[in-house]
């Protein structure tokens, strides 16, 4: 890749602003820091929406958009319907809302080298937790509930999700440059060191599924190219019907059980049937979001989520949020369907599937989820578009050669 002055400029804006969305937990125990950062992001933030609209960014994907736009106002009137703060709205929601408006941009603007920074960075940061994992075997500190669990990018279960954007972006890395590199090799040991040293069980078996993926994609190619997003969608509404509802569970019970850790899915059931009254009584818009000390009172003390993407989502916007949640991905699902052969979509969509799994019973890194998604989409369009500029290159300098 080459390096102009506007490409160096830009890769230190991506540096700097990812930095800033997805900061190291460990950071925020420094006091001046943690508020130093709160008016930076705030600067940020304000940024990304004037330079999202100013620079016509909204135009490029604008089915997208409004969908995404749409889910948040619904969200938004069930918040105020329900007479509940505002802040948390904008803290949750507002937060990925940015993420997903700075993946657009960057990726409009430069789709490999964007790609290029993101591993980079996420790369940096992972091995940086990993090493504190080896340093530090008992934790650096400890979480909201005193107990210590906490390393460089904080929880274990949470960095988790650093480590699967990592993964998914070396995977790109590896296919633009059509070898297996150095940097990929070190992000896969690194994840499974982290995930088996912790014991993270819903990690091992999202490790397991990204590895039965990469080898129905890798050993039978001709299946590579068929598989669309939809199957990400089945598998959100699938394991909610089934293990929310249904409670058909007893596989994936199966599996913690041998991995010891069955009460962790003990304790989300007992959750879940705390939070499904509230969903049958505003089964439409939802009970809006709520702040974490609102929700510890309502349900338990040090509990800030539902440990289920869906259920929070149909939660906070009832069964319309739900509804929109899937069609925007199989809004990007048939805007991607042409070009799925790009080196984008085969990792994207194992990081999709994997994300999905690890949200039957999580939900604290949905911005992760985001940016793949935006990734798919935007990374493809991008690709795709260089792909076509490079065979009309090639296709002008044949005629050319003919002509002689």
């Amino acid at each position: 890749m080459k390096f102009t002055q506007n490409r160096i400029i830009l890769s230190v804006i991506i540096y700097v602003t990812l930095f800033f969305l997805f900061i190291p937990a460990s950071l925020f125990q420094i006091e001046f820091f943690s508020s130093v950062i709160s008016y930076a992001r705030m600067f940020l933030w304000i940024t990304i929406i004037l330079l999202f609209f100013i620079g016509g960014y909204y135009k490029k994907n604008i089915g997208f958009n409004m969908l995404v736009l749409m889910f948040v106002f619904i969200m938004g009137i069930s918040t105020v319907i329900n007479k509940t703060s505002v802040v948390p709205f904008f803290n949750e929601i507002g937060e990925y809302v940015i993420v997903i408006l700075f993946t657009e941009i960057i990726m409009e603007s430069d789709g490999e080298l964007s790609i290029e920074c993101m591993l980079y960075y996420f790369f940096a940061i992972t091995t940086v937790n990993t090493i504190t994992v080896i340093l530090f075997p008992d934790a650096m500190y400890a979480n909201n509930r005193g107990v210590m669990t906490c390393w460089f990018l904080g929880e274990d279960n949470y960095a988790y999700g650093y480590y699967i954007i990592a993964t998914v972006l070396a995977m790109i890395d590896n296919n633009i440059r059509k070898k297996f590199t150095a940097i990929s090799c070190i992000v896969w040991l690194s994840t499974l060191f982290f995930v088996f040293k912790r014991g993270i069980a819903t990690g091992i078996v999202c490790e397991l599924c990204m590895l039965i993926i990469c080898i129905i994609m890798g050993v039978f190619k001709k299946f590579k190219n068929k598989f669309g997003l939809t199957c990400v969608s089945i598998t959100f509404i699938a394991t909610y019907v089934l293990f929310i509802y249904a409670r058909r569970m007893s596989m994936f019970q199966n599996i913690l059980l041998r991995l010891n850790r069955d009460s962790m899915f003990s304790g989300r059931i007992v959750l879940w049937d705390k939070v499904l009254p509230y969903i049958r009584t505003h089964f439409w818009y939802g009970n809006g979001v709520l702040s974490t000390e609102t929700f510890e009172k309502t349900f338990y003390a040090g509990l800030t989520h539902t440990h289920n993407l869906i259920l929070q989502f149909h939660f906070w916007g009832g069964i319309i949020a739900v509804v929109l949640f899937i069609m925007i991905i199989q809004f990007v699902s048939i805007k991607t369907r042409k070009n799925r052969s790009l080196p984008v979509y085969a990792p994207c969509f194992a990081g999709l599937i994997v994300m999905a799994v690890r949200f039957i019973m999580e939900t604290s890194d949905k911005d992760f989820f985001w940016v793949l998604l935006v990734l798919v989409l935007c990374g493809n369009t991008v690709l795709c578009k260089n792909e076509n500029e490079k065979k009309k290159i090639k296709i002008v300098f044949r005629r050319k050669n003919h002509g002689h």
